[in-house]
């Protein structure tokens, strides 16, 4: 046991309420401490890295160790939780620090006694740079670090207390500017709202009151395709919309008119943007008479489209025109119709078929699209008009390709040839080479991208001393050309649709002699069903086999790594030619056909994938010889 003097029991009661022990008072006016009281300060005193022996320096150094600690604490919960920073510190206390954040010199003792006023013993030094390491890791400030303004020394300067009035400030206005700020956006908000109602009541009011000129202005412009949200601005006489500065905010509230004009209409779907839908709820509300007239003009131009165009039509404009329209960035739809009109000599202008009523058909009529939105032509349509079936009968050089890659389909195999044309596509084309002694746009863009490339000089000069027929691929658009050479140059034979390397396995480029040909048979096709072990076939004809429609199935009849075809191709098999060209890259047939598309798609772990059709032509093409060599740039 240990006495202590009144005053002495009385600071320790203060400064540490929650000790482990009890503090006992004598007659002499003395108190009694325990022992695990002792336990707590030295605990204290280890931490605060006060390595005293006397009792009486250990009591000193916790009274500063517990100021400490608190001082950390207040600051810390003020600098974290930004909502209570005036509850923790007083307003007078802040206006004192305030004043001397002007003033350059060491303020550590100052802070001390406006933070702790009622602390009367005397600082030593050390314990006064303590206080301001304290003060600054709690507003952030750090020991370790090589800025000199957030490195924290223990002098409380300019620096320290410009950053503690800093965050002060930012604290104390943080909750009212929230509050300035909501209050602000529901005040918005509700105008907002109030205008945009007083809006769609006043076009309410303007389009129950439509002058018979406007009302035939807005019905000249159904059919037409594209937005209308500017024309009918114009029309109703919205010109406010346009005297705005920049086109960002006139396009702004442009938008604004739209979603106004369709909420006037009742309108569900609201988008903004004025439309065909639009405008035949806009027909059917105020000018129903007019869309009977129409219906019966759509029907008539349909009617037209019908004995004008086919499918078979369509089919057969050349794969690379429909390439090239996927690649443009213009306006799809009018590209395609010329197209359509110099190749079957249709004039849409004097049908006064416009190229979004074109389109509708095309998609609605002809392929048969399940689509949300009918009349503009993008990549989907275009793939669909690409693709070519074997079974499907096309017109002009296309029919002939066609049949003629029938012939070789039934030479090579003839009996899983009808058993599989029904899912077989085909992309192999004669390109267009000469019009008039000029190289048609497809081999001229081809030429002015390749020619001064090493492979393709090589190739060339390969093939001529040879005499023999090669292969050129295109990396660009995925397109391997037949060739053999001349002294003019390269004459190109054949064209075939590939997928190539994806990327992590890209399809090395350069020139590369072919190696020997492996050739076999159409190989079998098998279902999952087929590949099921034999208690799960049981399982599943268990009625079948009980009624004595199949038999049980007791052995497992193909191995489960068998092949299996993809649904996108559907049974159509992987032919075993082969053309192996280094290190283990080829080219050759895939079940995954969805990956040679259009655009050309890189896909494959490094080979060059292609249909089973074009497989098969490519093979007879060069009269079933080997080619010489291929070059990839």
């Amino acid at each position: 046991m240990t006495l202590f003097s009144s005053s002495e029991a009385s600071n320790l009661k203060d400064l540490y309420p929650d000790a482990g022990g009890t503090i006992q008072t004598t007659p002499s006016t003395t108190f009694e401490y325990s022992n695990s009281d002792k336990g707590n300060i030295t605990k204290i005193c280890k931490d605060s890295q006060k390595h005293c022996t006397q009792l009486q320096k250990k009591i000193e150094a916790l009274t500063f160790f517990d100021k400490y600690s608190v001082l950390k604490e207040k600051l810390s919960s003020v600098f974290r939780n930004h909502d209570n920073t005036i509850k923790q510190f007083s307003t007078q206390q802040l206006s004192k620090i305030q004043q001397l954040h002007n003033i350059s010199q060491n303020h550590t003792l100052a802070i001390f006694k406006i933070i702790f006023p009622n602390y009367k013993d005397t600082l030593s030094k050390n314990e006064l740079r303590e206080f301001g390491f304290a003060f600054q890791e709690a507003i952030g400030m750090k020991r370790n670090t090589t800025n000199k303004k957030n490195k924290a020394d223990g002098v409380i300067g300019k620096d320290t207390l410009s950053l503690f009035v800093s965050l002060i400030k930012k604290n104390s206005n943080k909750k009212d500017k929230k509050v300035i700020e909501l209050n602000e956006l529901k005040d918005e908000k509700n105008t907002k709202s109030v205008d945009k109602n007083k809006s769609i009541k006043y076009m309410k009011k303007r389009l129950d009151n439509l002058s018979s000129i406007e009302k035939s202005n807005i019905t000249k412009l159904y059919g037409t395709g594209g937005l209308y949200n500017k024309q009918i601005a114009e029309i109703l006489g919205f010109k406010k919309i346009f005297t705005e500065k920049s086109t960002q905010e006139i396009q702004k509230k442009l938008k604004e008119f739209g979603s106004i004009f369709q909420n006037a209409l009742d309108m569900q779907n609201i988008d903004s943007k004025i439309g065909s839908v639009t405008l035949f709820k806009f027909l059917q509300k105020y000018n129903s008479s007019v869309l009977e007239k129409i219906k019966t003009k759509n029907e008539t131009k349909e009617k037209i489209l019908q004995s004008n165009l086919s499918l078979k039509k369509l089919k057969s404009i050349d794969m690379w025109e429909i390439e090239n329209i996927s690649r443009n960035k213009g306006d799809k739809d009018k590209e395609l119709m010329n197209i359509i009109q110099k190749k079957f000599n249709i004039d849409f202008k004097q049908m006064n078929i416009s190229p979004d009523e074109c389109a509708r058909f095309i998609q609605k009529k002809l392929l048969k699209m399940q689509l949300k939105k009918y009349g503009y032509i993008g990549n989907l349509t275009l793939e669909k008009l690409w693709m070519r079936k074997i079974e499907t009968p096309l017109s002009g050089n296309a029919e002939n390709e066609r049949l003629q890659i029938i012939e070789r389909l039934e030479k090579f195999d003839k009996r899983r040839y009808k058993r599989y044309k029904k899912y077989m596509k085909f992309s192999s084309r004669i390109p267009k080479i000469t019009k008039n002694g000029i190289k048609e746009e497809e081999i001229q863009n081809l030429e002015k991208r390749l020619s001064k490339t090493r492979p393709f000089k090589r190739l060339q000069k390969r093939l001529f001393q040879n005499k023999q027929k090669g292969l050129l691929l295109d990396y660009k658009t995925k397109n391997l050309y037949v060739v053999r050479s001349n002294e003019k140059g390269f004459v190109y034979e054949k064209v075939y649709k590939i997928a190539s390397g994806a990327r992590g396995h890209r399809t090395p480029k350069g020139i590369f002699q072919m190696g020997k040909m492996r050739k076999g048979g159409l190989g079998k096709v098998l279902s999952y069903e087929d590949r099921m072990s034999p208690a799960q076939y049981n399982k599943k004809f268990k009625a079948e086999i009980a009624l004595g429609k199949r038999s049980k199935r007791t052995k497992q009849k193909y191995s489960r790594n068998a092949y299996i075809p993809s649904v996108q191709s559907g049974k159509v098999t992987v032919s075993t030619l082969f053309y192996p060209i280094q290190d283990g890259v080829g080219i050759h047939a895939t079940n995954k056909e969805q990956s040679i598309t259009m655009a050309g798609a890189s896909a494959s772990h490094g080979c060059i994938r292609m249909y089973h059709a074009d497989l098969i032509d490519l093979y007879y093409q060069n009269n079933e010889k080997n080619y010489h060599s291929i070059a990839i740039a």
